[in-house]
């Protein structure tokens, strides 16, 4: 039995960009590794893990994914595992296949959780890292945002090498601050936007402090051009609103918009 678990005809589409960010990270990192003989590991945090599975088709979710690919890579990795329902942890535990000393699992919080991790880590310490967040039922989630915030202004050497991923819908309400001020509240330097997807308009968010181009083949764009702007304007609009807009254009999925 799975809690709160979340997911869409647009959970694969998800993944296959969480996936393919990732595979680009984990080459330059390794490249770091290997050049500069790099001992620190890759810290990998999930806030909102799940089950290790989606429900409706029974297909491995983000977090098997993503650690197959760093063993497949076989990079040096931790990776930390919040999740607050014990039903869903226990799933997937046994899909991840714990214990082990490359991951950890956490029946918590993440509001609670995510600094102990970053607390724990040693005050030179500089890895590279992802911060991942999905929460469910994919709305922005002011809480958590303002935790991730206030990690990385407390903590700037620490997460200075450890980028942000979040995954999002349009809200049904009218949301102030608006999306964007969410997003550089978090303090990043720069931000990629995914074109929205979806009756939920969903979109795929990255944060980094080294500088990011557009990724136009995905329908990535940055935060900086007047593609990445629209698209943050229309993050602020309720989904209702979205859909009375046309589409935006030179996205490869503007097909899925409505």
């Amino acid at each position: 039995m799975v809690k709160n678990i979340g997911c869409s005809r647009y959970t694969g589409e998800k993944n296959k960009d969480l996936l393919s960010f990732m595979n680009v990270i984990v080459n330059i990192v390794n490249k770091i590794h290997r050049s500069q003989k790099y001992n620190l590991p890759f810290q990998y945090i999930d806030l909102t893990s799940g089950c290790g599975f989606d429900p409706t088709t029974g297909k491995p979710s983000s977090p098997l994914l993503v650690t197959n690919l760093f063993k497949e890579k076989k990079l040096y990795f931790n990776a930390h595992f919040i999740e607050k329902e014990k039903a869903n942890l226990i799933q997937l535990e046994k899909r991840l296949e714990v214990p082990s000393k490359l991951i950890h699992t956490y029946h918590a919080n993440s509001e609670e959780q995510a600094p102990k991790i970053i607390e724990k880590l040693s005050s030179s310490n500089r890895s590279h890292g992802l911060i991942y967040c999905d929460p469910n039922p994919g709305k922005v989630d002011h809480g958590l945002f303002q935790m991730m915030a206030c990690l990385i202004s407390k903590n700037p050497e620490k997460m200075k090498k450890i980028d942000v991923m979040l995954y999002v819908a349009a809200e049904k309400e009218k949301q102030s601050p608006s999306f964007l001020q969410i997003l550089e509240s978090i303090q990043k330097k720069h931000w990629i936007i995914r074109q929205p997807i979806g009756r939920h308009q969903w979109s795929l968010c990255f944060g980094s402090n080294y500088q990011i181009g557009d990724w136009k083949k995905k329908g990535f764009f940055s935060a900086k051009s007047s593609e990445g702007m629209a698209i943050f304007e229309r993050m602020n609009l309720t989904a209702k609103e979205q859909k009375e807009l046309p589409p935006l254009p030179g996205s490869p999925v503007q097909l899925c918009l409505f």
